[in-house]
């Protein structure tokens, strides 16, 4: 722009500004319109005049596209509000300059925002360069508004402000500095404004309670800048309703107050009007509230209108921030009426912003009025505790408030209950307040101070407490009074809206009335607060033990101390001993007192008797601060004397006992700090625990758990073992113990060696090992050094070990002692203990057995070409020590016929003595038998281990293993090692415990399983009696022949089961069996009926030919019968049955297998057939019998 347009522009503005406030016509624009009209004016004349000084002064440089750099213009600035159309100030400015930075973001090429000409104005040419910066640092949405993300944005551009000196005080950039009075922040000097009723920093206000050390600063002088207050229904205002007639604190209209002016603002008036069907009378108290907090007095409708007015704030919104508040308003209308409240104008809300905008009316929406004559009702009693007191004494624990309520017509909610403390006491004058409903505590609060006195809050909406209809509750508050003297507490509930109680039928919050009237304060007595007091109490922790005879400085009692009301000052306690003895006078030696660890007054003698009332008194002169609780702690000497000097011998005994006590009553030795009058320290006798007086000493005994012992010579072996406790009141230092090994039978003491101890438990580390003594005497003394400090109650294990040589003879045995060399750690007296017996070792010799595990596989079939087949196992035992088995012989049975060749090899698994498993190399049956030497197999001394033999078994057929043959393994002999003896070979031959069980040997072998449930139902007609799967082994085929069913009916005489069929899956071939009664010449069941419905019978099912199962595969075979004359309680059970006689493979022919159950065939032999020696009964056939099957009616 050149400067000629420039020079015309700036006139024709001039002009402008002149002449809009006369022509403009009347009810054209608003006052506040014109006014911004003006400003908007003035501010881009202000900008052309910059303009026009900088083109006079220099020609404008041209913008650098490499990027520019934002210089002065953003020094110090930080984007901490939202800025739009409208916005002005030094952060405008420093958008502009960073927006100009790149070529496609630049406000503008050239005049008024271009690069050198940056304004503090956000106009149409930012708000679009904006749009451009948004979209492309990917900020959404791209609408020209600077909200949190692009400020987050920019303030990444911006140079960061430098770091400042903060003025003396101050330790942050909050607040006000205490000792200049600066603000923090900018270091500008404010001056404090005292609290109301405060003439200094010290103390409290007398009119609020409030330290007056909390100075609050005088009003900011910071230029306020932003878009104002903006106005606007909150997003949650209550949707139309019915709303109940009698109805207390009912939301109406929620306002959102948004804040954007770069302080806060100042809400002091809000005037709400009321529309609808309705009266003035529609609603009675109307109230803004922040959630369940009030923030305004009540207000009631005049002519339409509600107006609320506060000059300190209604409420204050901090800068940039946003706030909802609520109006609610009791229901007092009749039904059918429809009311909502409204803000008409922007000058119904009154503040210190900058500007009010919204889109008025605000209005809330239309509530229509019921009655429920049968809603809730809550009614307060008047109030009567606690009743005035002007003599209040300070105490914890003690009732402010206390009042019943009652709910009627339906059961009702506490959610939030609201008092207001209105006496002249300071905020923390009170401490561990509760809130009880009939003994139960409901909630702890604390006091918060408020515009006047303090609130206490109990915030119960997470949990409401429930009331039902018709029952009365009592609410108690309590609290202890820490501080206050001459100061007057009063508990209150002030307002009908500050008790939220929900109708739990209608939802409604219940109207409150007092005394089945209309609600008035329900206040308590007013309660002022005399002279300080001292409470004191036994602690916790106070001792119980620890009376150790000849003790010093024993912490005797331990209580908690507290004043409360004021500081109180205690001058002294008076301390008295009882003890249990009846004995004359006694003095306790250097009892002194402790307050938080530090001792107060001096130590002394004091005297002690048994139940008399004789007391010593120490001067302590400690001022107690109210509320605090201290630890007062006294401790002496466990040393009695016969005269106040204490120089004769320790008079106490074991076994008496002593119990400190402070002396209560009118004693007048303390003094209030505030109050000035005497004070009892304490109003009562307080005792602390009686304390048994004993010594230290020691218990010494064998050890329960260890009995006597019998053991195999050529070992280490525990010969003895003791436990050692030492008494509850002192610790005894051991110094040594001494070991004697007594003959009992023979002389074994010689025949042992390396005689030493192990020790463990209280007072040492891990396990301990003493020194060794290498040779042993009978009766002889062996000392060993044992420096142990076993504390009190503690308990040492003491193990007495040595080498029983190989000399040892058989029943030779010998006896332990233990004795032990101990003071005790308090005085040094002695705490020895004379020997004790232990335990008796006697030798024996040890012994190995072995027999059949009770876990050896049981007998069954075995299939030929197959590896890794468990045929036995077995289990050793030892007594006394522990064995290595080197040599195993086994051997294969010959009976009903030579085994030896249905293996190809056989091998063994066993632990050795590491626990880790052992698998022997496999070895050949040669002559039935094979020795495994150089064994490592280990049984522990009296315990057990387990050896299993496996065979990998040879196939069955013409050169290799017999079909039908029966394997067997048994263990022949073996070899063993242990520490005493190394035995020869134990021959066990052919005797049965030394073998496993049986097997029987086939190249394939069928499996037979019931198919699908036990049970099904029995209906007339067809009915499937059983259905079983029958596989062969992956190894062969087999073949089938006959099936012997056990059919077990129980039905009724005139009943039949007849008509028998026979299915391969859900093939019918019925046409490829036969199907009898008992036996193949029986009833023929294809065509006729069971002779008996009542008892059992055999149903042979025989295949006219072989019925073959492929190897690896199954079939499912189902006999059926068609049954009638069915009825409830009828039913019948089958199952496939099993041949328990082993038969050797034969030819099958009728006669043969006639008896047999079940007859199969490995087909081993060549050219198989009928006529061919391989046909089978059904002996070890898993799973024969087979499970049952029911139908049932």
């Amino acid at each position: 722009m050149s400067t000629k347009k420039i020079l015309s522009a700036i006139t024709t503005l001039a002009v402008v500004v002149m002449m809009i406030a006369p022509i403009a016509p009347a009810g054209a624009a608003t006052a506040d319109e014109l006014a911004k009209s003006i400003a908007d004016a003035i501010a881009l004349l202000n900008s052309l005049n910059q303009q026009l000084a900088t083109m006079q002064s220099s020609t404008p440089s041209v913008p650098d596209t490499t990027g520019v750099t934002t210089g002065a213009a953003c020094s110090g600035v930080t984007f901490s509000r939202n800025l739009t159309i409208g916005s002005r100030g030094n952060d405008v400015k420093c958008l502009q300059t960073i927006l100009n930075a790149s070529a496609d973001t630049q406000v503008a090429a050239s005049g008024v925002g271009s690069y050198g000409s940056e304004t503090t104005y956000f106009g149409a040419l930012t708000k679009a360069a904006v749009v451009k910066y948004q979209a492309k640092n990917a900020i959404s949405p791209t609408s020209g508004f600077v909200g949190p993300l692009t400020r987050a944005k920019l303030n990444g551009v911006a140079p960061s402000t430098p770091s400042a000196t903060l003025p003396a005080g101050c330790t942050s950039t909050s607040g006000y500095s205490p000792t200049t009075g600066q603000s923090c922040a900018t270091g500008a000097v404010v001056t404090p404004v005292l609290p109301a009723g405060c003439t200094s920093t010290s103390g409290y206000s007398p009119t609020t309670g409030q330290s007056c050390g909390i100075a609050v600063p005088a009003a900011s002088t910071t230029p306020i800048t932003g878009e104002g207050l903006k106005v606007s229904v909150a997003a949650n205002t209550p949707v139309t309703n019915t709303v109940i007639t009698g109805s207390e604190a009912t939301a109406m209209l929620n306002i959102t107050l948004a804040n954007g002016n770069n302080t806060a603002v100042k809400v002091t008036k809000i005037r709400l009007k009321r529309s609808g069907i309705s009266g003035d009378t529609s609603l009675g108290n109307v109230y803004l509230f922040d959630g369940y907090k009030r923030l305004s007095d009540e207000a009631t409708l005049s002519s339409g209108y509600a107006t609320f007015n506060k000059s300190t704030g209604i409420v204050s919104i901090p800068a940039g921030t946003i706030q909802t508040i609520s109006v609610k308003a009791q229901i007092s209308g009749t039904s059918g009426e429809t009311v909502n409240l409204s803000v008409e104008a922007a000058t119904d809300i009154v503040s210190d912003a900058s500007a009010v905008s919204g889109t008025f009316p605000l209005t809330g929406n239309t509530m229509s009025i019921a009655d429920a004559t049968s809603k809730a009702a809550v009614n307060f009693a008047t109030i009567s505790v606690p009743a005035t007191n002007p003599t209040f004494n300070a105490a914890n624990n003690s009732i402010m408030w206390q009042d019943s309520l009652t709910a009627t017509n339906q059961d009702v909610k506490i959610e939030y209950l609201k008092f207001s403390q209105i006496g002249s006491v300071a905020v923390d004058a009170l401490a561990n307040i509760r809130l009880d409903m009939n003994g139960v505590t409901l909630a702890t609060g604390q006091l918060v101070a408020s515009d006047v006195g303090q609130d206490l809050i109990f915030d119960l909406s997470a949990a409401p407490v429930a009331v039902a209809k018709g029952l009365t509750k009592t609410l108690t508050i309590y609290a202890d009074v820490i501080k206050g003297s001459s100061k007057t507490i009063r508990m209150s509930i002030e307002k009908s809206a500050d008790v939220f109680i929900k109708d739990a039928s209608y939802g409604n919050y219940a109207l409150i009335t007092v005394n089945s009237l209309a609600f008035t304060t329900i206040r308590g007595g007013l309660l002022t607060v005399s002279e300080g007091t001292i409470t004191m109490s036994k602690r916790v922790d106070s001792p119980t033990t620890g009376g150790v005879l000849g003790a010093t400085g024993v912490s005797l009692a331990k209580y908690d101390i507290k004043a409360s009301g004021e500081d109180v000052k205690v001058n002294n306690l008076r301390i008295s001993a009882q003890i249990s003895s009846a004995t004359a006078s006694k003095n306790l030696r250097n009892v002194s007192l402790y307050l938080n660890g530090v001792q107060v007054g001096n130590t002394a003698n004091i005297e002690t008797q048994n139940g008399a009332t004789t007391y010593s008194t120490v001067n302590i002169y400690q001022i107690l601060t109210a509320g605090v609780t201290n630890v007062l702690e006294v401790k002496g000497d466990i040393y009695s004397c016969t005269t106040s000097a204490c120089s004769s011998v320790n008079g106490f005994i074991a076994t008496e006992s002593v119990k400190i006590r402070i002396e209560g009553g009118d004693l007048d030795n303390a003094q209030g700090m505030t109050s000035l009058s005497m004070v009892d320290a304490p109003t009562g006798d307080v005792d602390g625990n009686t304390i048994t007086i004993g010594s230290g000493s020691l218990t010494l005994v064998k050890s329960a758990g260890y009995g006597n012992q019998v053991t195999a010579a050529g070992r280490d072996t525990k010969i003895g073992q003791y436990s050692i406790t030492a008494a509850q009141y002192d610790g005894v230092n051991i110094s040594s113990m001494t070991v004697k090994v007594t003959d009992a039978v023979a002389a074994l003491a010689a025949d042992m060696s390396n005689l030493y101890l192990k020790y463990y438990g209280s007072g040492v580390t891990g396990t301990i090992t003493s020194s060794v003594v290498g040779s042993i005497t009978s009766a002889a003394s062996n000392v060993f050094s044992v420096p142990v400090v076993l504390p009190a109650s503690g308990t040492l294990t003491v193990e007495v070990w040595a080498m029983v040589n190989t000399t040892a003879t058989d029943a030779d045995a010998a006896d332990t002692s233990l004795a032990i060399s101990a003071t005790r750690a308090t005085d040094g007296g002695s705490a020895d203990k004379t020997a004790v017996t232990g335990q008796r070792a006697t030798i024996a010799n040890g012994a190995l057995t072995v027999t059949k595990a009770s876990d050896t596989p049981v007998a069954g079939l075995v299939v030929g070409a197959t590896n890794d087949v468990l045929i036995s196992k077995y289990t050793w035992s030892s007594n006394y020590e522990p064995f290595t088995v080197t040599d195993i012989k086994i051997e294969a049975t010959t009976s009903p016929a030579d085994t030896s060749d249905d293996y190809y090899g056989i091998y063994l698994k066993y632990k050795d003595a590491s626990g880790g498993t052992v698998t022997s190399a496999t070895m050949t049956l040669i002559n039935g038998t094979t020795t495994f030497t150089n064994q490592t197999l280990y049984v522990p001394a009296n315990s057990t281990a387990y050896m299993e033999v496996y065979g990998n078994m040879n196939s069955v057929g013409s050169g290799f293993a017999d079909s039908g043959d029966r394997p067997q393994l048994g263990l022949y002999y073996y070899k063993a090692t242990s520490g005493s003896t190394s035995s020869a070979e134990v021959t066990y031959g052919m005797g049965s415990n030394v073998y496993g069980n049986q097997m029987a040997l086939y190249a394939s072998k069928p499996t037979v399983a019931l198919s699908g449930g036990t049970t099904a139902t029995l209906y007339a007609g067809t009915n499937a009696l059983y259905t079983s799967t029958i596989a062969a082994d992956a190894q062969g085929a087999i073949g089938l022949k006959k099936l012997t069913y056990y059919v077990s009916p129980g039905m009724d005489a005139g009943d039949t089961i007849g008509d028998f069929t026979f299915y391969r899956g859900a093939a019918d071939i019925t046409s490829l069996v036969t199907i009898y009664e008992t036996t193949s010449t029986g009833t023929d069941l294809k065509t006729g009926d069971l002779t008996s419905v009542t008892t059992g019978v055999n149903v042979v099912v025989t295949f006219t030919d072989e019925e073959e199962i492929a190897a690896g595969s199954s079939q499912t075979y189902t006999l059926k019968a068609a049954i009638t004359g069915v009825d409830t309680g009828d039913a019948i059970t089958t199952y496939l049955k099993k041949d328990s006689a082993y038969v050797a493979p034969a030819v099958y022919d009728a006669g043969t297998f006639n008896a047999k159950m079940f007859v199969w065939t490995d087909q081993s032999v060549l050219n198989h057939s009928e006529a061919t020696a391989d046909w089978n009964n059904s002996y070890l056939v898993k799973t024969l019998d087979s499970p049952s099957y029911t139908i049932y009616k």
